[in-house]
C-alpha cells in the first residue's frame, strides 16, 4: 500500500501563472502606496515630533548628532553619507528619536517606580504627646486565672 500523495507538476494552464503574477503585483503596488502615504504623513508631522522629542528628553538628539559626529570623524565617507540620508530621510530618524525618547522616559518612570517599592517612599506623620505610663497598683482582686 502506498500513502504518498501524488503532485502533479505538469499543469499545463496558463491562468493560475497569470492570475498569480497579477495578485503579486498588485500587493507590492499595495505595500508601496502604504509606504508612500506613511512616509508623506511623517513628513508633515516630523516637525512636531522633533519639537516634542527636545522637549521629553534633548539628551536622545545629543547622542544622535554626536554619533554621527563620532562616525564622520572614525570613517569620513560613511559618516558624510550617514548625515545625508538622514537629511533626506529626515521623518524616519525624527520618528525614532521619538520613539526612542518616549520609551526611555517610561522605563525611567518604571526604574523610579521599583526604587520607591524596594526602598520604601519617606510617609509625613504626626508627633502624639507622649504621656508617662502610670503605675497601676495590683489589688488581691486582680488573679490572673493560669
Amino acid at each position: 500500500m502506498d500513502f504518498r500523495a501524488k503532485v502533479k507538476f505538469g499543469n499545463n494552464n496558463p491562468w493560475s501563472l497569470i492570475i498569480g503574477l497579477i495578485l503579486l503585483i498588485a500587493i507590492i503596488y499595495g505595500l508601496i502606496k502604504i509606504t508612500q502615504w506613511i512616509f508623506s504623513l511623517l513628513y508633515y508631522v516630523s516637525p512636531l515630533l522633533l519639537i516634542a522629542t527636545l522637549i521629553i528628553d534633548i539628551n536622545v538628539v545629543k547622542e544622535f548628532i554626536g554619533s554621527l559626529r563620532n562616525l564622520a570623524r572614525r570613517n569620513p565617507p560613511l559618516g558624510i553619507a550617514a548625515i545625508a540620508l538622514s537629511l533626506v530621510f529626515f521623518p524616519v530618524p525624527v520618528a525614532w528619536l521619538f520613539f526612542k525618547a518616549v520609551t526611555g522616559r517610561k522605563l525611567k518612570k518604571e526604574i523610579e517606580k521599583q526604587r520607591r517599592i524596594e526602598e520604601g517612599d519617606l510617609v509625613d506623620f504626626e508627633e502624639l504627646e507622649s504621656k508617662p505610663l502610670q503605675k497601676r497598683k495590683v489589688t488581691p482582686d486582680d488573679e490572673e486565672i493560669v
